[in-house]
């Protein structure tokens, strides 16, 4: 297969897989398939398309990948800018990781795909009626700060929130360690 037909099919299944992702963003599905298997693979794609010679080179295409990718999240306005900067360091690695892992061992490349259907509908229920759930979601207290040694290397922690208004229309309003962040509440489904 020549580089120009690896680069087509790969665009192909860059969109197929960027349009799964921005599904399941849409249905407000965040979990592993979003932040663990989507990068990894972004990661087994770009080293089967450019098809570096060592593994150091697949890891680092890998992790430009993974960071294109982010940031097309960003250019296109899908997430802000908050969300994709906490997800890099766990994107990035696992699509440097994908890339070396497509590197190393070629066989096994078409088996990650299974992976896909397991992770991505997956749920949490929450035993209680709504109104309690929604008491608690929008109340909130001061969090104290983390103690946790990543947190001191610059990763936004929430601090406190608040709402003004209620129902769809509300606004609410995060301050993070890095700076506030503002979310209108929308309603959805």
């Amino acid at each position: 297969m020549t580089a120009s037909e690896r680069y087509l099919i790969g665009s192909i299944i860059l969109a197929a897989t960027v349009t799964a992702g921005l599904a399941l963003l849409h249905a407000g599905v965040y979990g592993w398939t979003l932040f663990v298997i989507f990068p990894f693979w972004i990661g087994v794609l770009a080293a089967w398309v450019v098809q570096p010679a060592t593994a150091s080179g697949a890891a680092a295409t890998g992790a430009i990948a993974g960071l294109t990718v982010a940031c097309s999240l960003l250019f296109f306005r899908v997430e802000g800018a908050g969300c994709v900067a906490m997800s890099l360091p766990l994107t990035i690695p696992l699509a440097a990781l994908g890339a070396w892992y497509n590197h190393r061992d070629a066989s096994t490349r078409l088996g990650l795909l299974l992976f896909l259907p397991v992770t991505s509908f997956t749920a949490i229920t929450i035993n209680a009626p709504p109104e309690q759930v929604w008491k608690h979601v929008l109340s909130f207290s001061d969090l104290p700060e983390p103690t946790e040694w990543y947190f001191r290397t610059g990763l936004a922690y929430p601090i406190r929130a608040r709402i003004e208004g209620t129902g769809p229309g509300a606004i609410r309003y995060c301050e993070f360690s890095t700076g506030p962040f503002v979310e209108p509440i929308e309603n959805v489904g």
